[in-house]
């Protein structure tokens, strides 16, 4: 359902989704149909830690992709073992930061209340996609990525959500 309560099927949200989730990585991807040039925004997050995403807001239909880019460069394969045994790595936390200020914006007063968001996430992208869609209830989308139970689960995850403010919805 789009923000407009036009209904999206689940076929055309799983391709959205996929295009999305190849753009995150900076490639130039082929809109899908709806996404014209003239009423779509693209926001590109790169972060020191090795996070990047890259947010497609399309002001026609009042929808959000914010997809989240897996494995990328030699900045986020060096925190996996950081990752891997928990939720020490700074990608985590920026991952955070940057995806509750995306929040905020989605709120009552934000630029973009009453749009809906959904979070495609590729690789380790798909993993990050989960957190998002545990912490703020978006909708996830994932391709070819590891499960994030073991992140959510591990308690210093709720630290950095405690140390953040952020209370997760799920």
């Amino acid at each position: 359902i789009m923000a407009d309560n036009t209904a999206i099927s689940d076929e055309q949200l799983v391709k959205e989704g996929a295009v999305f989730a190849l753009g995150s990585y900076g490639d130039a991807v082929t809109l899908p149909a709806g996404w014209d040039q003239s009423v779509v925004r693209i926001i590109r997050i790169d972060t020191d830690s090795g996070y990047q995403a890259t947010a497609y807001i399309n002001d026609a239909t009042k929808q959000v992709h914010f997809a989240n880019a897996g494995t990328n460069d030699w900045r986020d394969v060096q925190s996996w073992p950081d990752l891997v045994f928990g939720p020490r790595s700074q990608q985590i936390t920026d991952m955070l930061i940057e995806a509750n200020g995306f929040n905020a914006r989605l709120q009552t007063g934000g630029d973009l209340e009453g749009y809906s968001i959904a979070t495609p996430g590729h690789s380790w992208g798909e993993l990050e996609s989960q957190i998002l869609t545990y912490v703020f209830g978006w909708k996830g989308l994932g391709y070819d990525g590891p499960g994030a139970k073991p992140i959510i689960d591990d308690p210093r995850f709720a630290q950095i959500l405690q140390d953040l403010d952020i209370t997760a919805v799920q």
